[in-house]
């Protein structure tokens, strides 16, 4: 599991890319999709690792109602790249395994 510099706080992408060997600026572009320049392997992991949702709903935190439903089923046609919800541990993880 990756630490944080801070005691009692989480890692951050920094602290994970510096482990990984990589630079803040590659693990930003593989978490938006943008693996031009990484293995597709690395950006399948990525994507397997999360979930890509087909709706996505925000909803009030006191009542649950929702508030807004956002349709996320043609993402990767739409910009190129898929919507995913990653948690941060999962991402961590695949970074680190394939530096």
């Amino acid at each position: 599991m990756t630490r944080s510099k801070i005691p009692g706080k989480p890692p951050r992408l920094q602290d994970v890319a510096e482990l990984a060997g990589v630079s803040l600026g590659a693990a930003s572009r593989i978490l938006r999709g943008d693996c031009a320049k990484f293995s597709e392997g690395t950006s399948e992991r990525v994507a397997a690792a999360g979930v890509e949702p087909g709706k996505q709903r925000f909803t009030h935190w006191q009542d649950g109602r929702t508030l807004v439903s956002v349709d996320r089923s043609t993402q990767r046609e739409k910009y190129g790249a898929p919507y995913i919800t990653i948690h941060r541990a999962d991402i961590h993880e695949v970074l680190l395994d394939v530096a």
